[in-house]
């Protein structure tokens, strides 16, 4: 990191006062409480820790109350930590970043064409969720699923979602592989190379990688979700990692973020696609930018876990919001923090939302969706950003919107027809060979369900025409049959059984 102005550094050293961490507790007073979960937090600045508590319960059922040291599984966060071991190995020479993924596991199909280590890094290897493919093949996220399962249904995949670097789609699937890489390129086994060159030297002795679900490990806070008017339990026994599995304390990613810069920096690194742009998610990290200050951050959600860490590398600050409260967003919450701290961002501009731009669009190639209303800040020139991120811009067109995402891939979106009253023109069964699925589709009282093995029964939301919401996926009936589409799997299709 570069040498931060004197003034710069005393102003910092002297911003968490008592009256601005009495205004931290307050962002956080809903989970504060003995009768519900929460979260805990750390705050970093100039290298040191600034702030740490515990807000809520760790355990309500022993009434065991969240400290900095109790420990969460920080789900997608972990990628940063994955991430740090690929670059650590390719800088020794144990692999490299643009070898064929084949060359360590060959279990993955020859799509007839190279998918790289580096495309993992990046998201852009076209290759599908296997979360979404395990989900739907019947697997919950409370059963016990592993690296077999997840190669098994990856190994039966006939297509990618778009050949390699001509997009950018998060998926949890490189990831997942980069693990079965380290491990077969070094012969040990993930874990132990996260302990031996992370964990260990930075002092994180109460984080571990949870690839066993037996495993015994102290602090760990329960987790939940809301369930009728009080908290039902809400955990996972997949022992995939890579994408997830990090467990590990506020106190730890302090350390993390205290010590390990020089491990962040190496994921400073980006891929450039066919078409010149270039996304910013580094490896296992997103770099972008607040009110013109570098900002670097990643979120997570698995179970009732939920998690984010915020670096503000040019002003030497950093925070880690880890909770078990299946309902929080840390995302939202760290922004608050920065409010809090830094200020809020000013308005850049105050232009209207163009009028009759409500409604459903729909990016053809992938077959997911954009729906308006949703919160807009308008940045100047016809362009609006949605969410506190800042990394989703959109523009309107005339019966569509182009959305930028990550501050480099455009994808074009149409308006697309509302639903029409149901027939039955979509009843009968579909199938897929890929996950071993078998369908059916019926009406009943006006409304489209669908029923099948490992799948129950379920209703579909109609979202328009031709196009129905099940559990937030898109499904668009068409002659052949139907496709099932969210960011991790574009277009995945069931053949309609004649």
């Amino acid at each position: 990191m570069n040498p931060m102005p004197v003034a710069a550094a005393l102003l910092l050293a002297t911003t968490l006062t008592a009256g601005t961490k009495a205004k931290i507790d307050q962002v956080f007073a809903p989970y504060d409480k003995t009768n519900t979960p929460g979260c805990a937090l750390a705050i970093v600045q100039n290298g040191a820790v600034a702030y740490e508590r515990g807000y809520g319960m760790a355990d309500l059922e022993n009434e065991v109350k969240i400290t900095p040291a109790t420990n969460f599984d920080i789900a997608s966060t972990s990628k940063e930590f994955t991430a740090a071991i690929i670059m650590q190995l390719a800088a020794e020479g144990k692999l490299r970043l643009d070898d064929d993924i084949r060359k360590y596991v060959p279990e993955i199909p020859d799509y007839g064409t190279k998918i790289t280590i580096s495309q993992l890094l990046h998201h852009t290897s076209g290759l599908r969720d296997y979360t979404d493919l395990l989900g739907f093949f019947g697997y919950n996220s409370e059963d016990l699923t592993g690296e077999r399962e997840a190669l098994m249904l990856l190994s039966r995949q006939k297509k990618l979602n778009f050949a390699p670097d001509t997009e950018y789609s998060y998926s949890n699937t490189g990831f997942f592989l980069l693990t079965v890489i380290a491990r077969r390129a070094t012969g040990k086994p993930f874990r132990d190379l996260v302990r031996e060159r992370i964990f260990t030297p930075l002092g994180m002795t109460g984080s571990d990688i949870r690839d066993d679900h037996t495993r015994v490990q102290k602090n760990r806070a329960t987790a939940y979700s809301p369930h009728g008017d009080s908290w039902g339990i809400d955990m996972s026994d997949w022992e995939q990692v890579g994408d997830g599995g990090v467990n590990t304390s506020a106190e730890d990613m302090a350390k993390w973020m205290t010590g390990g810069t020089r491990l962040i920096d190496s994921l400073n690194t980006f891929e450039k696609l066919t078409s010149g742009e270039t996304p910013r998610y580094g490896a296992g990290l997103v770099f972008a930018k607040r009110a013109g200050h570098p900002i670097v951050f990643h979120n997570g959600a698995w179970a009732g876990y939920r998690s984010a860490i915020f670096m503000l590398p040019d002003d030497h600050f950093g925070t880690a919001i880890l909770c078990n409260a299946g309902n929080s967003n840390p995302g939202n919450l760290g922004f608050q923090i920065l409010d809090t701290i830094f200020g809020p961002v000013p308005p850049v501009s105050n232009e209207p939302i163009p009028p009759h731009a409500n409604g459903v669009y729909l990016h053809v190639p992938s077959g997911t969706t954009f729906t308006l209303p949703v919160p807009l800040t308008p940045i100047g020139n016809g362009r609006f950003s949605a969410g506190r991120s800042g990394l989703i811009i959109v523009e309107f067109k005339d019966r569509a919107i182009d959305v930028t995402e990550n501050e480099a891939v455009k994808r074009p979106y149409v308006l697309v027809p509302p639903p029409k009253p149901l027939t039955d023109q979509f009843n009968g069964r579909y199938q897929s060979a890929e996950i071993s699925a078998d369908w059916t589709a019926f009406t009943r009282n006006g409304k489209l369900f669908l029923s099948g093995d490992r799948l129950g029964e379920v209703e579909l939301t109609p979202l328009y025409e031709n196009g129905f919401s099940l559990f937030g996926y898109v499904i668009e009936f068409n002659a052949d049959g139907f496709t099932l589409s969210n960011r991790g799997i574009w277009r995945f299709p069931f053949v309609k059984v004649k």
